[in-house]
């Protein structure tokens, strides 16, 4: 009795035990569900729970509530179609099925109109086998609007880097546009030397066949600058570096710069730093080959000391043709009244001599400067070659062969013939000096078309027709430093007795004058060649006829007017033409011509007047003349005449000109031919 009472103590106790840990459980199970669904409720996620048999609900979360407007109470026990219509509960069942049906889980987005929701669905089977659909929702809304603005971003970020990319594109490909197209030549340095970018005129001036040559190569080690004597600079003192060593940039314009063969060039360059974040990371160098410049700056420089010595010359001539004009002129007038066994004759006739040999030195003088009368005509210069050849092959002598070789269908030229054949005649002298030991000198005449590029190296010329004369040697040849200055004045490399050093500066004053251009190429021992280009002339011209150049008699009893800021010239003018039986007037200047033509009361048939006068030059004088003495003749003399020479049309059948110095008999012959000239149109 006492055992069964044992056992069901202890029964009892473990049963209440039982009863107590159950307790606990549900108590903790409670406990667990109240955290669940305090978890659930703070979360925000809308989460729901529904029996599968009917798909009423059982359970909400609080956001349930906040998504739908539905409290948790009125939501238990209601289907789909009870909550949210026929249509939209529809829906929702049709999902809930797929779901309960075992298709696989189910995942969607679902916007109401404002919002979007992600949703996920999937069945619960309890221990007991009861089944429960479960439902988690949470609202994307702002996520999605987030991603829908950061794709509209990346997509907008997109087409700017495109249209960014594009841009540079288009300015990298006009970038290289230029550095392609520029005829400067442009490379880029680093730190070190190395070339990190090159142009193709870069490319072309330093003798490379392509860029890969020189990119990532030392540029100081290619090109060694030098300075203009050649002497190399080594890589510390290289004023390319200075770009960045010193971040500033550097200009240089007159240093030496070698190409792959090594043959050297004069260049001017620039060198600019090249920065990145504040920081020099190199330099960007720019280069011209200045050679051509060079020329054409000596040729410049060589024009404008012609031009100085020419104007000296010119004033010189004009002075000393005066002083000639007297010395020969009395000298002239005396040999004519002494007999030729008079001891004063023998004197006279020295005198005479030095004054004709002093007028042919200022005539080239005047050719030198530019300031000579030219009788301009069309000319065929092979017919002027034929003419002196055989006067050019005495002057060369038997121990030259001159070879003359001459286009047929030569065009005419428009030039004085008498200065092409001395042109002609200097430079075959000047090449049969250079023979002393006998040798061929080649002379071709030929017409020639220079384009623009054949020009360039002629200075300031125009393309176009020319007729070329050229005359080559096989002599000496000459140094560069004697072939710099063959052009000025007086200047020779022979003794004293056998030149003045005039010989080529006439010959450079001719062919300048008659709008030609004259080139030289020589080395010692390989000769010369002198080129000269006259402009061709469309058609032959027909010539004037020439004055007689004496008349039957000089003398004659007109009046004639003289005028010339000279006393010697007015004295020996007068003294001349009185003897011929004319009556003379004289003036010293405009003015006084002025009024005595004013003044004399008879006819005055011819003025013979100076051109160049202080206040007046003759040719105003003439024109002031003329309202008063319509009739009169008029005939100009100077020992120059810059706007004589420029205008040399002027000089017309009535208006003559008579260049200094001259000889008594000249005037007056010349006179003569005027004045009757002038009567037999009257």
């Amino acid at each position: 009795m006492r055992d069964k009472d044992n056992i069901t103590e202890l029964l009892t106790n473990e049963i209440q035990e039982l009863r107590q840990q159950n307790a606990r459980e549900r108590e903790e199970f409670a406990n667990t569900l109240i955290l669940f669904q305090t978890i659930l409720d703070e979360s925000n996620l809308v989460v729901y729970i529904k029996k599968a048999e009917d798909l009423s609900h059982v359970w909400t979360s609080k956001a349930f509530e906040k998504a739908t407007g539905i409290s948790r109470e009125d939501a238990i026990g209601k289907t789909n179609r009870e909550l949210f219509g026929q249509e939209i509960g529809a829906s929702f069942d049709s999902t809930d099925r797929k779901v309960l049906a075992g298709l696989g889980l189910e995942i969607e987005e679902s916007p109401d109109g404002k919002n979007i929701y992600w949703s996920q669905k999937f069945p619960v089977t309890l221990p007991n086998n009861k089944v429960y659909l479960c439902g988690i929702a949470k609202n994307i809304t702002r996520r999605r609007l987030a991603e829908k603005a950061l794709n509209e971003f990346r997509d907008e970020l997109e087409e700017r880097v495109e249209e960014r990319t594009c841009e540079l594109q288009e300015s990298e490909e006009q970038v290289r546009l230029l550095l392609d197209s520029t005829a400067e030549a442009i490379y880029g340095i680093d730190l070190g030397g190395n070339c990190t970018f090159v142009n193709p005129a870069c490319v072309r001036m330093l003798g490379y066949q392509d860029q890969s040559e020189l990119l990532r190569k030392n540029m100081h080690e290619l090109m060694h600058h030098t300075r203009v004597d050649g002497t190399p600079y080594p890589t510390e003192e290289c004023k390319i570096y200075r770009a960045f060593r010193e971040g500033q940039g550097t200009h240089v314009e007159d240093e030496v710069l070698w190409r792959a063969d090594g043959s050297s060039f004069p260049a001017e360059y620039w060198s600019y730093p090249i920065r990145r974040d504040g920081c020099v990371i190199g330099s960007v160098v720019t280069f011209l080959d200045t050679t051509e410049r060079a020329a054409l700056e000596e040729q410049l420089r060589m024009s404008q000391k012609m031009e100085a010595v020419g104007t000296l010359a010119g004033g010189l001539a004009h002075d000393f043709n005066n002083l000639l004009t007297v010395i020969n002129g009395y000298s002239d007038s005396c040999l004519t009244t002494l007999r030729p066994e008079d001891p004063l004759h023998h004197d006279l006739n020295e005198i005479k001599e030095a004054g004709d040999r002093a007028a042919a030195l200022i005539g080239q003088l005047l050719v030198f400067s530019r300031k000579q009368i030219f009788q301009v005509k069309a000319i065929d210069m092979g017919e002027i070659v034929a003419g002196i050849e055989n006067l050019l092959r005495r002057l060369i002598g038997e121990r030259i062969e001159l070879d003359i070789q001459r286009d047929p269908n030569l065009q005419m030229i428009r030039a004085d013939p008498g200065q092409i054949e001395r042109v002609i005649i200097n430079l075959l002298v000047n090449a049969r000096d250079a023979l002393p030991h006998g040798g061929t000198i080649t002379m071709r005449i030929e017409n020639a078309v220079l384009d623009e590029q054949a020009v360039a190296a002629l200075g300031d010329f125009p393309a176009g027709n020319y007729i070329m004369l050229s005359i080559s040697d096989t002599g000496i040849g000459m140094e560069k430093d004697v072939l710099c200055n063959i052009f000025e004045p007086f200047y020779t490399t022979k003794g004293t007795e056998e030149g003045t050093g005039l010989g080529l500066a006439t010959v450079f004053g001719i062919v300048t004058q008659s709008g030609g251009r004259i080139e030289v190429e020589s080395e010692p021992g390989k000769g010369s060649t002198f080129r000269i280009y006259l402009p061709q002339t469309e058609a032959s011209e027909p010539v004037a006829e020439e004055m007689v150049h004496l008349a039957a008699s000089a003398e004659g009893d007109e009046t004639i007017l003289v005028v010339d800021d000279e006393k010697m010239i007015r004295r020996l003018l007068k003294q001349t033409l009185k003897g011929f039986g004319y009556t003379v007037l004289t003036a010293h200047d405009g003015e006084e011509a002025l009024l005595t033509a004013e003044q004399h009361e008879g006819p005055i048939d011819l003025m013979v007047t100076d051109v160049v006068m202080p206040q007046m030059s003759g040719y105003e004088l003439a024109e002031r003349l003329a309202p008063l003495r319509p009739e009169i003749s008029v005939l100009y003399m100077s020992g120059y005449d810059t706007k004589m020479a420029a205008d040399q049309d002027d000089i017309d059948q009535e208006n003559h000109f008579l260049p200094k110095p001259f000889l008594p008999k000249d005037l007056a012959s010349n006179i003569r031919q005027i004045l009757d000239k002038a009567i037999s149109t009257h």
